[in-house]
């Protein structure tokens, strides 16, 4: 099985694949995980193409089941796979308005040097921001339209992640054990604060560090993906 990961951007899709890598490995299924990530250097794909597609059937064939991280919408190579029953798709997702200053925190630090992989360099401000999480947001749209994909909400994950895990275990069938779980939490817990895209791991920043103009602004772009996914239009 291929497992593929995307996300709405800062919504902990690291830590997820993070996650399921550790449950892969405490499960009696054959594994390609070390093959892949030793020869490629990391498991993140910016596009699926047919090469892209041609690889990830045949390393699944020939030595099992790996994880994959993305930011693309269900592209028709991505359906092809699920359709195939190849593969599986997970997605994360966050209160836009979190979104939207978690970037801006990665940013600033970006244009420090303090990140190993600098990303976001030209999310400098709120405006800027929201222009670049209201276009992320139609990924979102077509994931949730496509409707093959089990979904996880960032506050969920970050108030009650042994649920979270729990369901991936399920859904992904790869059968590992409550004590192996315990203990890839437990690591987790240890671990999450060297992530490097890890900021604060809190929700509702918004309400008490955004500006009022600022949060009006993204109600208003934000409006529907708001109501549609139960957040509260503050």
């Amino acid at each position: 099985m291929i497992i593929i990961t995307s996300s709405v951007p800062k919504s902990a899709s690291t830590a997820i694949v993070r996650l399921i890598k550790e449950l892969i490995s405490h499960s009696d299924k054959r594994s390609a995980q070390n093959y892949m990530d030793s020869k490629r250097g990391n498991s993140f794909f910016k596009t699926i193409n047919f090469t892209t597609f041609l690889y990830l059937v045949w390393l699944n064939l020939a030595r099992g089941r790996f994880v994959i991280k993305t930011h693309c919408p269900p592209t028709a190579y991505i359906r092809i796979l699920i359709s195939l029953g190849l593969a599986k798709a997970v997605f994360s997702y966050r209160d836009p308005r979190d979104v939207v200053l978690s970037a801006i925190d990665h940013g600033n630090r970006s244009r420090s040097n303090m990140e190993k992989i600098p990303s976001f360099k030209n999310i400098t401000d709120t405006d800027r921001a929201l222009q670049y999480v209201t276009k992320e947001l139609k990924k979102h749209d077509e994931w949730r339209d496509y409707n093959r994909a089990l979904f996880i909400r960032y506050e969920e994950f970050m108030t009650d992640n042994r649920t979270v895990l729990s369901n991936l275990n399920h859904y992904l069938g790869l059968g590992t054990s409550n004590e192996k779980m315990d203990e890839i939490l437990a690591k987790f817990e240890s671990e999450k604060t060297t992530y490097h895209n890890y900021n604060t791991g809190l929700s509702n920043r918004y309400l008490t560090e955004m500006s009022e103009e600022d949060l009006k602004k993204c109600n208003e772009a934000f409006r529907d993906y708001l109501l549609k996914n139960n957040y509260p239009i503050a």
